[in-house]
């Protein structure tokens, strides 16, 4: 449905006018919903259109332009609908900066898997393709100053909002587990990674968490077992060593009150 609700956080499309040379763009904006900004909020304030020409010509001159929202929407379908439909009249009027009829689509879930089933066992067009020394420095460049941030509290708690619930099938664990396979750990036979300050942070860190695998029997299968029975094999590390009396006394301290895990199990036969 079409409105003009500018005060609430709705789907919108927008008219934004340079007042020097008196060129226009039409476009439309939903983003602004996702983080409860309404149009009036949200356009010159928070957002200057996604066309690349436009934000250029803002940043020099932000004073020659005049942003307008013209309709509010209560889905972002409706919006993508009406702004195409406008764009169409608008296309060939040389006093319009937009430059195509569609400039969003939407695919629908239907065809999100066509899409995908089509595209299924087929190898990435950049497969085997090395990337060169010219644009790893871009990206490089890139990404400098990334390093050593940190999530604030508020993104943090966002992003384990979203990723609440998320459950990993079989099928792309097998396929993780598989790609891997052959690999060398980057930290085999590596000691010394962590200084003695990182350790005492993962310790610190640790503290209080339960282990992903208490309460759970049967955590690992027979065959599981077999493997790690065999890794194990001619294993001496710690072989025929004793633990001092103050080591002894902290696992004793760090122990008591604990319940010990095979408590009221019987031994298999």
């Amino acid at each position: 449905m079409r409105t003009k609700e500018f005060d609430r956080a709705k789907p919108y499309v927008y008219l934004i006018k340079n007042k020097t040379t008196g060129l226009k763009y039409f476009g439309v904006r939903w983003v602004n919903t996702h983080k409860n900004r309404s149009p009036i909020n949200d356009l010159g304030k928070e957002y200057f259109s996604s066309n690349p020409k436009l934000k250029k010509a803002f940043k020099k001159n932000p004073k020659n332009f005049e942003f307008k929202p013209i309709y509010t929407f209560d889905t972002k379908e409706e919006a993508i609908e009406y702004e195409i439909k406008f764009n169409k009249k608008i296309i060939k009027d040389k006093n319009w900066l937009n430059t195509s009829a569609f400039p969003q689509i939407i695919h629908t879930e239907q065809t999100k898997k066509k899409i995908s089933k089509t595209k299924k066992g087929t190898p990435a067009w950049n497969k085997g393709i090395p990337t060169s020394m010219k644009v790893r420095k871009k990206l490089i460049d890139r990404h400098k100053g990334f390093t050593g941030r940190k999530h604030s509290k508020k993104n943090r708690k966002k992003m384990s909002e979203f990723h609440k619930g998320k459950i990993v099938s079989k099928e792309p664990k097998k396929k993780l587990s598989e790609s891997h396979k052959g690999q060398i750990a980057w930290n085999k036979g590596k000691t010394g990674i962590y200084s003695k300050a990182t350790l005492k942070k993962i310790s610190k860190a640790s503290k209080g968490r339960e282990p992903w695998h208490k309460g759970k029997t049967g955590v690992y299968g027979k065959e599981q077992l077999k493997k790690l029975a065999e890794k194990m094999k001619g294993n001496t590390y710690r072989r025929g060593s004793t633990h001092t009396k103050e080591a002894r006394r902290k696992i004793s301290l760090a122990h008591m009150g604990r319940i010990p895990w095979n408590k009221g199990k019987k031994k298999p036969k």
